[in-house]
């Protein structure tokens, strides 16, 4: 049973991850989450020399709602963890105010034109399943950015690995792969065609019960 959730839930990850190739961008757009590990790897493309600065943008998003976290401010957290990582908090533009997506891209570029900060290319980093969902919402929401999706880690394996448990990752990967055709219907996002794979692995991965954080 478990290797067959695993099968299913690898076909799911290698759609909604992007893979992109990185070059040398204006910014450092970090969307932030429950997940550390994208502070580390945002600080480690700053001190590589990808962009001359990062801008971390949350507030207390989704996942910290799903795993009741109490007050934690995202921003606040990821932006001490690239500061322990080397990076100086003059390279750092914070807002910490966001609570979705969308309102990620709008607050970003309030404080981008605030700070009279002309970027028209960048890296945004969050986790990695969420890269096809962040893909079509910046196309439709800021298109006249050429954007590159990209983290650290492309392997499904090495991820449930880490601190978060399979189950987590594959209930929230579940529901980010619904947000794909719910938001595009909603006008949030560009519409994205989901194969007949894919859409198979997702309900039957939902008929074992992993249905935790699905819009209802």
């Amino acid at each position: 049973m478990e290797k067959d959730t695993d099968q299913l839930a690898k076909i799911i990850w290698d759609f909604m991850t992007l893979n992109q190739p990185l070059k040398k961008v204006d910014c450092i757009l970090l969307l932030t989450s429950y997940e550390l590990n994208s502070a580390h790897y945002a600080a480690d493309l700053f001190k590589k020399g990808y962009a001359p600065f990062i801008l971390i943008t949350g507030g207390k998003g989704a996942g910290v709602r799903a795993l009741n976290m109490g007050d934690t401010n995202e921003a606040l957290l990821l932006t001490d963890l690239t500061i322990s990582d080397g990076v100086s908090k003059d390279n750092i533009l914070i807002e910490s105010k966001a609570r979705n997506t969308g309102e990620n891209i709008k607050f970003s570029k309030k404080l981008l034109k605030l700070k009279n900060k002309n970027v028209k290319s960048m890296i945004v980093i969050q986790v990695p399943y969420s890269e096809k969902r962040n893909w079509a919402a910046f196309k439709k929401q800021w298109p006249e950015v050429d954007t590159i999706f990209s983290y650290s880690n492309y392997s499904f394996e090495d991820y449930v690995s880490g601190d978060l448990s399979k189950e987590k990752v594959i209930n929230f990967m579940l529901s980010d792969l619904q947000k794909l055709w719910k938001y595009s219907e909603l006008g949030y996002q560009v519409e994205v065609k989901i194969p007949h794979d894919v859409m198979d692995a997702y309900n039957k991965l939902v008929d074992m019960g992993y249905d935790k954080f699905l819009i209802k």
